[in-house]
């Protein structure tokens, strides 16, 4: 059996040191046992473990035999460390079928001690897996919640709902009502009195904005709350934005403190977390913070982007909860919520509450610098060309794309492709970049000026087969042409697979069928080479964007309308209530 002394080596030497870095460590930074300290099982009068370890390792094949000895050790403690081991041995020579064996066993007999959870974690994501990782991030959830560790349940749930985002650059996203369920009842501990509904026939409506996305560069979301903060009715509303990220997190970012001003700017209230050592006890904080401001209505903008916002909402704030389905319902709509609104269709179709369809739409941009000017700050000569595609990483992981956009490139030698967006190149395209064209590919991170890097295309490319948002509205709005592909309406609703901008373009000359690759190069050779067609799509789109996107006081009218609608049909529901009919 392993001996006191000795446990307390093997903790220190593989998990205290770096503590939280090694449990929150990243699928390629991630501490793991080194052979080096795999010696130390001699001192277990297992004088040839170590070698084994270090054969297999380097991937050198040994008798398999020679490991049943440590296998079947009596000690559960020993077989524990003896198949961890293993596991770790067989990850780093790549044979993941065998470490899969091994770390499933250590993981068992830990009791899903979470110090093992790392390289769990590496061993099923490099078999693609991530049914199984989901699956032990979901059962550490309820552990943590059974325990009533809040903050701790609410991380795993995060993890259980960003695993294929995480490991396979994909937004796949689901349902799980048992995972809505434990955070409902876990919020449910702690929820506020109910409060009777008020009259507001003689005061002003109160709206409570759960804002998603303040910490985050050039976030969507947090644009969509700047248009409500600029466009609703002062009138007949008072509204207060509140934000569940503590204080110091929010303040230190230069964008986020923009933000919060230009919202005071238009006479509304920003509420942020408090800052604590805490987690929950902030969290509490702000929902009593919600709570004592007496809203009407709490408008959630992405509740189920970080389980976070669920379980502020599932405290009870507010008498009604009305969600913004922005995106993948999965993300922005608890069916338990009372009503929600949705830019477009196809998550409409898939939202599992009442919902009603509201076009969306921002104030439009204003191009700032010619399109020369942006080219040369980026060292293009002006006469070149310039196709671009925006977005997320999980946008561009389809090959199909890459392949005809790169044969753009080899047809058109003065044409050049700009990514914004994308950090890390996806593995495939080390093999599509040759020579000829790689110069004249270009990889842009996230940006702050994000308006002036657009600037420089002659032609957008939408992102496939996950299709962009602001992207084409932006480009549209500055006169820029945007090549995008239809949707496909016969199917569950999914992330991964879908293209919203036929739906507010108003463009079919520049819409494609899903996946018709020959037709994208077709219209690109056309956008490319004919400069009378290019500037007729220019004006066209500009046209046409600010027909179906451009009227943001319009969209939050109409979300008003949903609103008091949805108060009004409440209010009769607790007069029938109260009359006993």
């Amino acid at each position: 059996m392993i001996n006191a002394p000795l446990k307390r080596l093997l903790f220190n030497r593989y998990f205290k040191r770096g503590g939280r870095k090694f449990l929150n460590a990243s699928h390629s930074s991630c501490v793991r046992l080194k052979l080096s300290a795999m010696s130390r099982w001699r001192l277990l009068g297992l004088p040839g473990f170590d070698g084994l370890l270090k054969e297999i390792s380097i991937g050198s094949s040994i008798n398999t035999d020679d490991l049943l000895p440590y296998l079947c050790r009596e000690s559960s403690q020993d077989r524990l460390w003896v198949n961890y081991c293993l596991a770790d041995a067989y990850h780093r020579a790549g044979n993941n079928e065998y470490a899969m064996v091994f770390i499933r066993r250590a993981w068992n007999f830990s009791g899903q001690n979470e110090k093992f959870l790392p390289l769990l974690v590496m061993i099923h994501a490099a078999v693609g897996d991530i049914e199984s990782i989901r699956a032990v991030h979901k059962a550490l959830g309820m552990k943590k919640a059974s325990a009533d560790k809040v903050s701790a349940a609410l991380a795993h749930f995060n993890s259980w709902q960003y695993a294929y985002a995480v490991h396979n650059k994909s937004d796949e996203y689901c349902y799980d009502f048992e995972v809505l369920d434990c955070i409902s009842q876990l919020a449910g501990k702690y929820a506020f009195p109910v409060r009777r509904p008020t009259s507001w026939a003689k005061r002003k409506i109160r709206l409570a904005y759960l804002m998603f996305g303040m910490t985050h560069l050039n976030s969507v979301i947090v644009k969509n709350s700047l248009t409500f903060s600029s466009f609703h009715d002062a009138s007949r509303f008072e509204v207060t934005f509140f934000i569940p990220d503590q204080a110091t997190s929010v303040l230190e970012r230069k964008e986020a403190a923009e933000n919060i001003r230009k919202i005071k700017s238009m006479g509304w209230k920003v509420v942020l977390a408090p800052d604590s050592f805490s987690e929950v006890k902030s969290l509490h904080e702000l929902a009593r913070f919600i709570y004592e401001s007496e809203p009407d209505i709490l408008v959630t903008n992405a509740a189920l982007a970080d389980f976070r916002h669920f379980y502020i909402a599932s405290l009870k704030p507010a008498p009604v909860v009305v969600g913004l389905c922005q995106g993948p319902p999965p993300q922005y709509i608890a069916p338990s919520f009372d009503w929600s609104i949705s830019w477009t269709k196809h998550p409409m179709m898939d939202c599992p509450t009442g919902c009603t369809l509201v076009n969306g739409a921002v104030p439009l941009p204003e191009r700032k610098i010619s399109n020369s000017a942006a080219k040369l700050h980026f060292g293009i000569a002006e006469h070149d060309r310039v196709m671009m595609s925006c977005g997320r990483m999980s946008k561009f992981q389809h090959q199909g794309i890459w392949v005809a956009i790169l044969d753009m490139l080899r047809v058109h030698l003065e044409t050049h492709y700009v990514v914004v967006g994308l950090d890390t190149p996806p593995s495939f395209l080390e093999q599509l970049l040759t020579p000829d064209i790689v110069r004249r590919v270009r990889f842009i991170g996230r940006v702050d000026d994000y308006h002036s890097v657009l600037s420089m295309a002659d032609v957008v490319i939408d992102t496939y087969p996950s299709g962009g948002g602001m992207t084409v509205v932006d480009a549209m709005a500055m006169g820029i042409p945007v090549v995008s592909f239809k949707n496909n309406y016969m199917r569950m609703f999914s992330q991964a697979d879908w293209s919203p901008a036929e739906e507010f373009m108003g463009m079919p000359e520049l819409l494609i069928e899903r996946g018709d690759f020959v037709q994208l190069g077709n219209l690109l050779n056309k956008l490319l080479t004919d400069h009378q067609y290019r500037n007729e799509m220019s004006v066209m789109c500009k046209e046409r964007i600010h027909q179906t996107s451009g009227k943001p006081e319009k969209m939050v009218r109409d979300c008003e309308a949903v609103y008091l609608k949805l108060l009004q049909s409440r209010a009769l529901d607790f007069d029938r209530i109260k009359n006993g009919r």
